[in-house]
C-alpha cells in the first residue's frame, strides 16, 4: 500500500536513501507540516523487498524530529499517526516511492 493510504494523510514525502549513519532512517515534520519519511539503504537490516508498516512506526516513535517551527504541534502530531498507524496491521506492505 502507498504511505498515504496508509496514513490517512494528503501527502507524505517517502524515500530511500543512503544516510551516513547506520540509523534505520529518519522522520520529521518539516517546516510546511508535511512529514517527511526517509529509510536508511545502508542499514544493516534494510531489504527493499520488505518495506513494512512496522518500520515506519518504529522511526515515528524512535528517530521522529520536528523543524523548529513545528515544536508547538510536534508531539500532538506524532502522537496522532502513531494511534492511527497502530490500528493497521504491523506486517502490512508499504509501496516504495518510484524512482
Amino acid at each position: 500500500m502507498k504511505l498515504e493510504e496508509l496514513t490517512g494523510l494528503k501527502t507524505v514525502l517517502f524515500d530511500i536513501v543512503p544516510l551516513a549513519n547506520e540509523e534505520a532512517g529518519i522522520a520529521y515534520l518539516n517546516d510546511t507540516h508535511l512529514w517527511v519519511i526517509n529509510l536508511n539503504q545502508n542499514h544493516p537490516g534494510f531489504d527493499p523487498k520488505q518495506v513494512k508498516l512496522t518500520q515506519i512506526i518504529e522511526l515515528l516513535e524512535h528517530h521522529a524530529h520536528c523543524f523548529r517551527n513545528q515544536d508547538d504541534v510536534f508531539e500532538q502530531e506524532r502522537t496522532a499517526l502513531l494511534a492511527h498507524l497502530k490500528t493497521l496491521d504491523p506486517d502490512t506492505s508499504v509501496d516504495l516511492p518510484l524512482h
